[in-house]
């Protein structure tokens, strides 16, 4: 208990100090990221225009990156949660629901919820910081 409070707090920290320490990177959203959507789109020096960016449009040591993002996402949810739940959730997945439907339908602990919510938060801000980088190099 006392791990899995102090890795959540640690998450929540370092997504602080991330968000805050580095205002310069232009931020880029991920559009129904967890869904399997290829496409991400980032405000530009414009207000009211987007530039499209899709993961085709990635080199590949960022797409290696992406993959290395998600894999890590994926080891850590299956970390929190039991053998029955990671079973019903392959079995959720293979149907066609995306991560967040099929997380829905587990029967998830607070606690489970919460690290559970703190590792997406966390994959969510480094796939950020990869589309971030990459407009920031091939501007």
């Amino acid at each position: 208990m006392m791990i899995k409070l102090t890795k959540w707090l640690f998450t929540t920290v370092l997504f602080v100090i991330i968000t805050f320490s580095l205002p310069i990177i232009p931020s880029a959203t991920a559009n129904d990221f967890l869904a399997g959507s290829r496409a991400i789109f980032a405000p530009t020096s414009a207000p009211l225009t987007t530039l499209t960016l899709t993961v085709d449009d990635l080199t590949p040591r960022e797409r290696q990156e992406l993959q290395s993002v998600r894999q890590r996402r994926n080891k850590e949810i299956s970390a929190v949660l039991s053998l029955s739940q990671i079973t019903q959730l392959a079995h959720e997945l293979h149907t066609g629901k995306n991560l967040d439907q099929g997380i829905e339908t587990l029967n998830l602990k607070p606690e489970q919820q919460e690290l559970i919510n703190a590792v997406i938060e966390f994959t969510n801000l480094k796939t950020k910081a990869i589309f971030s980088r990459h407009l920031l190099l091939h501007k």
